[in-house]
């Protein structure tokens, strides 16, 4: 009887040292990933706040017409256009399709027109373009021109 008492006993003494070495061996595996998963957590904090940095927005430039009302795309230069003359004295009307049109600072200029054509020597007053390419200038003699410019290479 003795004998199996101490056989028994030799027993649970095995499986309690088969379970906490278990118990150990899980401990330092969980322990283990803790570890890499804090390690890949500090490494990727400063990649995420590079990332972030990279991304800032750079300042706009102020737009050249910010004086006008509207957005002007137009930039200073010659541009393809149709221009309509009418002549509120003698009703007539000629029509220009694309002739270039000076604009600087989103302000009809100029209109160069057909050489030969009576309406070069008209004096023009300035005025200015709208986004979508329309103005109307008036001249001398009773003349006007209604202009739609458009926003490509001429």
């Amino acid at each position: 009887m003795t004998q199996f008492i101490e056989h028994s006993l030799k027993l649970i003494y095995h499986l309690t040292f088969l379970i906490l070495h278990s118990t150990f061996y899980i401990l330092h595996s969980l322990q283990t990933a803790l570890l890499r998963l804090i390690t890949l957590f500090c490494l990727m904090i400063p990649s995420l706040a590079f990332a972030q940095q990279a991304k800032t927005k750079k300042s706009l430039p102020e737009k050249k017409n910010a004086h006008l009302p509207y957005a002007c795309i137009f930039e200073d230069g010659a541009y393809p256009a149709t221009v309509i003359q009418r002549n509120t004295v003698t009703k007539d009307s000629t029509v220009f399709a694309r002739i270039a049109v000076e604009i600087e600072g989103c302000f009809v200029i100029g209109i160069r027109f057909p050489k030969g054509s009576k309406f070069n020597q008209d004096s023009l007053q300035i005025n200015d373009i709208d986004d979508l390419g329309n103005s109307i200038i008036q001249g001398q003699h009773g003349n006007y021109y209604i202009i739609q410019a458009k926003y490509e290479p001429f």
